[in-house]
């Protein structure tokens, strides 16, 4: 047993493992008023195992991405997909929902790594893409919110490939014109640029 004075309380603990402890310590304040000690810790060790859930903060298991070499899903979902074999990109289009430019870069991001706004570097990706798109005009990767004229892909790509239609981009609109879509009416799919406000059908891409 212990006997400890600290500003003028009087404790008196023991360790748990002493014996003659199995009922608890007993904590005495300056008014000689008794507090099982053991259920006082007991009830400490709750509050800190359990803390009050706040849904502000994300939970650490949220947080930590899969491992690089987690196996990749199925090339499926949206509204159609399709698998280039060549490179094994999946390409995933929403025809029945529209987005926002930005929100519509989120979704894809939702989707899992590795997923972003569909980026075209080929002839071959614009015709799968816009196979996908069917009689819609759909949201790409590629915009120039950042430099008026210098439109660059969200994954951060070189630019090696572009299928504009004629005249585009051209930051028409009373706002300007800063992100572009894929499969234009009337311009065997060509891309345009549109305000990126605006909602269209959209394409994700997953790298492996």
């Amino acid at each position: 047993m212990v006997v400890v004075m600290r500003l003028g309380v009087l404790i008196v603990s023991c360790a748990v493992a002493a014996a003659g402890c199995a009922s608890g310590g007993v904590i005495m304040d300056g008014e000689g008023t008794g507090v099982d000690a053991q259920s006082q810790a007991l009830t400490q060790d709750a509050m800190v195992a359990a803390p009050t859930p706040d849904a502000r903060v994300p939970q650490v298991d949220a947080m930590v991405a899969p491992p690089a070499d987690a196996a990749l899903p199925a090339c499926t979902g949206g509204d159609g997909a399709s698998l280039d074999p060549a490179t094994g990109h999946c390409f995933i289009a929403y025809t029945t929902v529209t987005r926002s430019w930005i929100d519509a870069r989120m979704a894809c991001a939702a989707l899992g790594p590795r997923t972003q706004l569909a980026t075209l570097n080929t002839q071959a990706e614009t015709d799968r893409v816009n196979t996908l798109l069917a009689a819609s005009e759909g949201w790409i990767g590629f915009d120039d919110s950042m430099v008026e004229g210098n439109f660059v892909w969200v994954t951060g790509e070189p630019t090696a490939y572009t299928f504009w239609a004629p005249g585009e981009p051209n930051d028409g609109g009373q706002n300007g014109e800063d992100c572009a879509l894929t499969n234009r009416a009337g311009q065997a799919g060509r891309w345009d640029d549109r305000p990126c406000a605006m909602n269209y059908a959209f394409v994700c891409e997953r790298v492996p």
